[in-house]
């Protein structure tokens, strides 16, 4: 009855697995046929690559090119997706919580059952190639690789049923040394980043070495796949160093990697096909601390002892007892078990222990029998300390007593446990848990006070901040005083009038006052008459008319740039208007001072020297106003303008030069009120008056209150010969009162006549066309 129930169950489970592998390859039928252009892109390959390795992830690629409808293109995005999960997870937590092995059973599923059940389906269509056969092997080759961290860690995760998956520990700390950055790799960090990146490395490889540590609690009443005090085979000396991760930053091991040891392992080399730079890397990392199976071959013993001799006398290694090649070689470190057995003793009495672990008494086979045991090892109890002194050989260091010789070191890198800095090392660390998925922060130094010292410190920094007050005090005292520079300068110049003092101001002493706003005025056109609608006094203007604040003048500009020609005086002014009169619109830059930018004595000149606004100023004006008319009358005499031309006053006092037309007369001239319009050819007592041709040029660059008479010729009254007279037989003292004088007083005369030198009739000028500067046909006139 019992074997025939044990049959039944048997032929029951071999038909449900028929069964479940009979609607395995039915669900995956239509997903596994591949559609027209499924190969592994570049992308694809790149995630395979990050999960199982190049080699793997190339022979990929040749697979999905070399069949037709087998979907490889499934299988290889379904092993990238899930390493990813499981790296990701990881990354973000490198120790201190346990892992669902769902991940990790799916991914060892795929590569064990689903690429099987993929050949056989392919296979039956005739698509399956010899690279897909080498991808099925690869992967199952990976799962059981030594260097696969993730293969690793995964079978420490679900080893399968009876733990025939379960790595050793010389499987994780070659994963370690493969997958992360250690000693090779590691002279790309800084040292604050090399120094967190050990502590990672330390701290994950302590806490999967217990696989308990990895795996969830089970259910109630379930026992748990692994015990407390279960480590990874060969695990046991290295779980004895307990690892802390608040203290790992003071690992005296992990410092002198990262001061010493990981700029000068890119110089080791492979030997004899040896790859010496990962197999030192894993002995340093891991071999020295107990791990079995991490062994140093003797072909890379010379590199080893070479990269620490050439290091021992650089600054930065100084205190970590690197030894000299005669030394590391002596120390066989490719065939001890123990690296420095020579810290502890022997343990009995009388018996020395050589490096190769043979053991002999001192009373029967005398000091030299470990000579042919590759030296000496550990000293005997009542003798327990190894000088640093050789007594015989290159292996045979004298034992003594305590006391009576220096200790024989071992060097940091080599020391067979972890061993940590003082704790009164000024160094603080501001490392975060290694592990947690945070970065390194920041390092910094704290001060330690001795005890006691705060006395010596009350005495000592009064003292010298009272001498380094009575320096400065002393150096300011005797310190040179800077010779004041004058605000201002006198120069000595002159002209045609004898000579003059001109007292100029320090340079950069109205720099401030330079920096002022600069605006830019667009004019629509420049008529004949009063093109502006400005009073001014060389650049400035001080009046604004209509036409002005049409186009946005305001008392106190200064123009400083006419169609972007810079114009300095009021020559270059009115020359530049006639340039750009014949080409429209122009543009002016001009300085804006406001009203504040125009004084008291420029005002005066500007209204007619009447800045208190008295009945006589007035009279002045009124007067002007009947000699010269308004605009008003101007425009009820068709819009023409009369002739304009100065008083004979004026004449007589400009050197009795007859005037010229008033278009060559500069606009910026205050005082043009004074100006006389006489009637057309009147003879006045012998005097001939002459009209003048054009209006006024002060009215057409200023425009402001320039007018003229009705036309038509009109006898002079009694008063105008009278002051006709007057003027021709008047003194100069007769004008010093008039708005002309205070505008041009007497040492501007000879520009005045330079600027009224002009033909008289403008019938006389000569008429032709020209070209312009952009090639237009314009008329000119004289």
């Amino acid at each position: 009855g019992g074997s025939g129930r044990g049959e039944l169950k048997l032929m029951v489970l071999r038909q449900t697995s028929r069964t479940a592998r009979l609607l395995l390859v039915l669900s995956c039928w239509i997903c596994q046929l591949r559609p027209a252009g499924s190969v592994i892109d570049i992308y694809l390959e790149q995630r395979l690559t990050r999960a199982v390795g190049s080699k793997i992830a190339g022979e990929f690629v040749e697979c999905s090119a070399s069949v037709a409808v087998c979907n490889i293109h499934w299988l290889a995005r379904k092993i990238a997706t899930i390493a990813e999960e499981i790296l990701e997870d990881f990354d973000e937590y490198r120790y201190g919580r346990p892992f669902k092995p769902d991940d990790c059973t799916e991914l060892i599923s795929t590569i064990t059952t689903d690429v099987a059940a993929l050949r056989g389906l392919c296979a039956a269509t005739g698509n399956w190639s010899g690279q897909c056969t080498r991808v099925q092997n690869s992967l199952v080759e990976r799962l059981a690789d030594q260097t696969w961290e993730l293969g690793v860690a995964c079978r420490i995760i679900d080893p399968g049923p009876s733990k025939q998956l379960l790595p050793t520990c010389d499987d994780l700390a070659i994963a370690a040394v493969s997958g992360q950055d250690t000693l090779t790799t590691c002279h790309n960090f800084n040292r604050s980043e090399c120094v967190q990146n050990f502590c990672n490395i330390y701290g994950q490889f302590h806490w999967r070495l217990r696989p308990r540590n990895l795996e969830e609690d089970p259910p109630a009443g379930v026992d748990p796949l692994f015990g407390d005090e279960f480590y990874l085979p060969g695990c046991p000396l290295m779980a004895e160093h307990s690892f802390d991760s608040e203290q790992c930053y003071l690992r005296e091991d992990v410092n002198a990697f990262c001061d010493c040891i990981c700029e000068a392992m890119p110089s080791v080399q492979f030997q004899n096909g040896w790859d010496c730079p990962v197999m030192i890397d894993q002995y340093l990392m891991f071999g020295r601390l107990g791990v079995e199976a991490i062994d140093l071959h003797r072909d890379c013993e010379p590199e080893l002892c070479s990269m620490l001799a050439r290091q021992a006398g650089r600054e930065q290694c100084a205190n970590l007892n690197l030894p000299k090649m005669q030394d590391c070689t002596a120390m066989s470190l490719d065939q001890v078990e123990t690296t420095c057995p020579w810290l502890t003793d022997s343990g009995e009495d009388g018996v020395l222990e050589c490096l190769d672990g043979h053991r002999c008494r001192l009373d029967e086979e005398g000091w030299a029998c470990c000579e042919s045991h590759l030296g000496r090892g550990r000293c005997p109890r009542d003798m327990p300390v190894m000088c640093d002194t050789l007594c015989s050989g290159i292996t045979e260091f004298c034992c003594e007593t305590k006391g009576r010789c220096t200790p024989r070191t071992c060097p940091t890198v080599l020391l067979p446990e972890v061993q940590y800095l003082p704790i009164t090392t000024t160094m603080t660390s501001t490392f975060p848990p290694p592990g947690s998925g945070k970065d390194f922060e920041e390092e910094g130094w704290s001060f330690r006070v001795q005890q006691g010292s705060w006395v010596w410190l009350l005495l000592v920094i009064p003292t010298l901040l009272l001498v380094a007050i009575l320096f400065l005090v002393i150096r300011i005292k005797n310190a040179p005083q800077p010779v004041p520079e004058p605000a201002t300068k006198l120069e000595e110049e002159g002209d045609k009038l004898g000579g003059f003092h001109r007292v100029r101001p320090k340079p950069g002493q109205f720099d401030a006052l330079r920096k002022r706003p600069v605006v830019s005025i667009e004019v629509g056109n420049l008529p004949e008459q009063r093109p502006l609608g400005l009073e001014l006094l060389e650049t400035k203007v001080v009046r604004v008319h209509s036409l002005g604040e049409k186009w946005g003048f305001e008392v106190g500009d200064v123009i400083v740039e006419i169609g972007g020609v810079p114009v300095d005086t009021f020559e270059d002014l009115w020359a530049r208007i006639q340039v750009e009169r014949d080409r429209p619109p122009t543009k002016f830059l001009v300085e804006r001072l406001g009203a504040d930018g125009v004084d008291r004595d420029e005002l005066e000149v500007a209204n007619g020297g009447a800045s208190a606004g008295g009945k006589r100023a007035r009279s002045k004006r009124r007067g002007a106003s009947k000699i010269a008319p308004s605009e008003a009358a101007d425009e009820a005499a068709g819009g023409k303008g009369e002739e304009h031309s100065f008083s004979a006053s004026a004449k007589k006092w400009a050197g009795g030069s007859p005037m010229g037309s008033t278009a060559a007369l500069p606009s910026a001239m205050v005082g043009w009120e004074t100006w006389a319009t006489p009637p057309r050819k009147v003879d006045v007592e012998g005097i001939i008056v002459d009209p003048l041709s054009v209006a006024s040029p002060t009215a057409a660059a200023a425009g402001g209150g320039g007018s003229s008479s009705p036309s038509g010729s009109v006898p002079p009254s009694p008063t105008q010969r009278r002051k006709v007279k007057e003027s021709e037989t008047g003194s100069r003292a007769d004008l010093t009162t008039t708005r002309f004088m205070r505008a041009y007083p007497e040492t501007a005369k000879s520009k005045l006549l330079r600027t009224m030198t002009k033909k008289r009739d403008p019938a006389d000028n000569d008429v032709r066309w020209v070209r312009d500067a952009w090639g237009r046909h314009v008329l000119r006139v004289g």
